[in-house]
């Protein structure tokens, strides 16, 4: 949240406490999202100790990956979190902001837990990738290209790996055909290889 003094040590922070926060809700078996909504709202208040809350704004986007292949999505602020199945059908956590223009809900207000978005996804069903971007990217892809997009993501990991793929995003963001776009452009791929059965 650029507008925020120390949005850069609030993004670091929130990645460790998320980090921290899923390493014990993940040992838990059966918690629930919310389980770890809630946890996360406590440690990043423990970290905050007393500073302002309002001068280290940050979103936070994350995906927990199970053992059994399953997935839990949560979201915090602005950007996308998507899904997309093997069988084409797509999917995303759903925006339910109600600010003017910039103004998001962010890890200062991690204890509300109206500002959080989360989804699950079964261990059962056949995800192909999931996208989280942050509002740089967010903000400028058109809704319904967004499917195609992210499966040329998961198609480009696949066939020319990581490095290759990293690349050719940061060469698409530093030409990111929005002009004078400044906003900081951060992307998350997780994807599974084609099957071959």
């Amino acid at each position: 949240m650029g507008g925020c003094a120390n949005a850069r040590e609030a993004s670091h922070a929130a990645c460790r406490v998320a980090h921290e926060a899923a390493a014990i809700w993940s040992r838990a078996a059966g918690a629930a999202l919310t389980d770890f909504t809630s946890l996360f709202a406590v440690m990043w208040k423990i970290w905050l100790g007393d500073r302002d809350a309002r001068a280290f704004g940050a979103t936070l986007l994350l995906v927990l990956i199970r053992p059994d292949g399953g997935a839990a999505l949560f979201q915090l602020g602005d950007g996308l979190v998507a899904w997309l199945m093997k069988d084409g059908s797509f999917h995303q956590l759903q925006a339910h902001e109600t600010g003017f223009g910039n103004l998001t809900s962010g890890v200062g207000e991690a204890g509300n837990p109206a500002v959080w978005r989360h989804a699950s996804i079964k261990a059962d069903s056949d995800w192909r990738a999931i996208l989280t971007a942050t509002d740089g990217v967010a903000d400028d892809l058109r809704k319904e290209t967004l499917p195609a997009f992210v499966s040329l993501l998961a198609d480009e990991a696949t066939t020319n790996g990581i490095e290759k793929t990293r690349d050719w995003l940061r060469s698409e963001f530093r030409n990111w055909p929005t002009p004078k776009h400044l906003d900081d452009k951060t992307l998350g791929l997780c994807w599974r290889a084609p099957s071959n059965d």
